[in-house]
């Protein structure tokens, strides 16, 4: 991270402080992957970020940040048209995050209170923890760029509010976060109201006894419970993207989630969580269920889980020509579906700086045991040369594995700043 800190007569007009630091953050990385980049690529991000003391322990900030990638990948090299020779959704290059955020905020020895204006975290999901395998939850990140959230705390209780899109002067919805911590105790609770009716209500609690942790959510919704997707699939003649359509399931959903975990020993732990959810859309009631381990001996961590998850939406029923995961017709109404997944990771430290990961997974609609043949799996190398660079070589079968790598053959360095 780079710190610029300067002092202008502008500024000290401006914000009636003697300086402003501007820090400019942020991360790249540039290599060679076989499969999902196509060859040679680089991506990364970055931010700006401006910070003004006006005294009495009262600061303005305003950051912006951007994300760019460069690459061939499935997305650029889509059926080429005559009016697009680089493929139909082509989508290398820099992309800015949105408006900016403004803000002001106060840091006292009790209490601390802000106000920002931006593309903004949701105040409902600010405090409220949710639960794997629950199919109903709170909005965490907001889509629109021109939000407004106010937190206030007060010793061990936090409240937040905020509204969505008011970039018209029309408020699109409020939602309401609350958080408090009495000892081990952490309680969250999180309210949305939506204008067009929606709303959605969770709670949850989560506690430390010892070696022991635990928790529980409680979360219902009322409006939009699931949503599928329509395309065309590119099957034009000139490949203009056909538009998608969105169907929506409207009703009331209901999920409750419990979450364990035990430390057996410094060495060894294990955890479990559980998910009960239900709705008046299919008038079914869907279970999620996991357990995992870890060991550590030494250099050596091991870890292994089992789960069965529970998804809500349309099924595909038509094709899918372009690979987009959107077909061109899907099922009439929503339904649960349920996959079995069976994963293991190893990460061995060779020492300070080099790290060897292997592992894999393997899933299977439920009533399926996830076999050998549908096993996906990775291994890799890591090297950190120091605080701000790292070294990568991989191999990985298919996305979202345990070593996070892409998928294919991928030689990469990373840079931090």
């Amino acid at each position: 991270m780079k710190n610029v800190l300067f002092a202008t007569t502008a500024l000290v007009a401006l914000a009636g402080a003697a300086s402003a630091q501007v820090t400019v953050s942020g991360k790249t990385t540039f290599g060679y992957n076989n499969t999902a980049m196509g060859g040679l690529y680089s991506d990364g991000s970055f931010t700006l970020r401006g910070d003004v003391d006006l005294g009495d322990n009262v600061t303005a900030y305003i950051t912006w940040g951007a994300s760019f990638e460069f690459n061939n990948d499935a997305n650029d090299i889509a059926a080429v048209g005559l009016f697009n020779p680089n493929g139909g959704t082509d989508d290398d290059g820099v992309s800015w995050n949105g408006f900016p955020t403004v803000g002001i905020a106060y840091t006292g020895n009790n209490m601390n209170a802000s106000l920002e204006y931006g593309p903004l975290a949701v105040a409902s999901g600010k405090y409220y923890k949710s639960r794997a395998g629950m199919t109903t939850g709170l909005e965490s990140a907001s889509k629109s760029d021109t939000d407004i959230l106010a937190v206030l705390g007060f010793g061990d209780f936090s409240l937040a509010v905020g509204c969505n899109g008011v970039g018209d002067g029309v408020c699109d919805g409020l939602n309401y976060g609350l958080g408090a911590t009495f000892g081990s105790i952490t309680l969250g609770a999180g309210f949305d109201d939506a204008n067009n009716g929606a709303r959605a209500i969770g709670v949850s609690a989560d506690a430390t006894f010892g070696a022991l942790s635990v928790g529980v959510s409680y979360a219902t919704a009322t409006g939009i419970i699931a949503s599928g997707k329509t395309d065309g699939d590119d099957a034009d003649y000139f490949n203009i993207v056909t538009p998608t359509a969105t169907v929506n399931a409207l009703g009331t959903s209901v999920s409750i989630g419990l979450s364990a975990a035990y430390a057996i020993s410094d060495a060894f732990s294990v955890d479990a969580s559980f998910a009960t959810n239900a709705d008046t859309v299919t008038a079914a009631r869907a279970t999620s269920y996991a357990i995992g381990a870890s060991y550590t001996a030494g250099a050596l961590t091991v870890k292994g889980a089992y789960a069965n998850k529970a998804s809500l939406g349309f099924a595909n029923t038509g094709v899918d020509a372009d690979g987009d995961g959107v077909s061109t017709t899907i099922a009439a109404a929503p339904g649960y579906t349920q996959t079995t997944t069976i994963s293991a990771d190893i990460v061995y430290a060779v020492n300070d700086a080099m790290s060897v990961l292997v592992g894999g997974q393997s899933s299977a609609a439920t009533g399926n045991i996830p076999s050998i043949a549908a096993f996906n799996y990775y291994a890799g190398v890591k090297y950190t040369v120091n605080d701000n660079v790292s070294l990568t070589a991989s191999f990985a079968t298919a996305k979202k594995l345990g070593g996070g790598f892409q998928p294919g053959m991928t030689a990469s360095i990373s840079a931090s700043f």
